[in-house]
């Protein structure tokens, strides 16, 4: 069928450079993150990989990753979503 993994589509990052996605670590939690650059690789099954930028973690923390641990939606990715921490409710 013509229909397209959407975990295998290119990412346009210049169309959209500020856009935040969903990104799974190798630890399998996954954080919002910002898609820096683009490359080819020769891996057949993983052939796009990009450079990212967790928001809200140190930048030592970011890296290339595999297309397929990028989404627009969290649940394509199933991990851990670790979402920024709630505030606190004051005591009762």
């Amino acid at each position: 069928g013509s229909h397209m993994d959407p975990l295998m589509q290119k990412i346009d990052i210049s169309e959209n450079p500020d856009k935040i996605y969903f990104i799974r670590r190798e630890d399998g939690t996954v954080h919002r993150g910002q898609v820096l650059q683009s490359r080819t690789t020769e891996n057949a099954a993983a052939p796009d990989e990009y450079y990212v930028h967790y928001v809200g973690l140190n930048r030592r923390l970011d890296g290339w990753v595999g297309r397929h641990r990028i989404s627009d939606n969290a649940d394509d990715l199933g991990g851990i979503t670790v979402l920024p921490a709630p505030p606190l409710a004051p005591d009762q």
